[in-house]
């Protein structure tokens, strides 16, 4: 999915924010997933690591937290998110139930690194462009 490219230069757009350490540290691995695509970003301490193509979804066992929208939900989600018009992921899964979590410990981890996984898709937002 070409909404998902924009991920490299969301990468190297929070790794170059000296305001992205302030956040503090996130040790996770985030599958983001859509009707025909998905990836793993793996945040490592202070800044995002690497993000990889998974092409069988049943590679996406080991990762505790998932993010999945259509195709048609990502691209209203990253639109609106980049001109300040939705809420954070986690306001957003009230509503629409986005986020699944392997297990209790997943969800609080990551409701412990949240700020940095929202600043990451913000990123992302204003690098998928219009």
């Amino acid at each position: 999915m070409k909404m998902f490219e924009a991920m490299q230069s969301a990468k190297r757009s929070v790794n170059r924010q000296s305001g992205y350490r302030k956040l503090g540290s996130a040790e996770i691995a985030i599958a983001f997933s859509s009707d025909d695509a998905h990836r793993v970003v793996e945040f490592d301490a202070f800044k995002i690591g690497e993000i990889r193509t998974v092409e069988d979804p049943s590679e996406l066992r080991g990762i505790g937290v998932r993010i999945r929208m259509s195709n048609k939900q990502w691209s209203f989600y990253l639109r609106r998110r980049m001109v300040g018009k939705l809420p954070t992921l986690i306001a957003f899964n009230l509503d629409q139930p986005v986020l699944e979590f392997a297990g209790p410990f997943d969800r609080l981890h990551f409701l412990r690194v949240h700020k940095s996984i929202q600043a990451f898709v913000d990123a992302w937002a204003r690098h998928s462009g219009p």
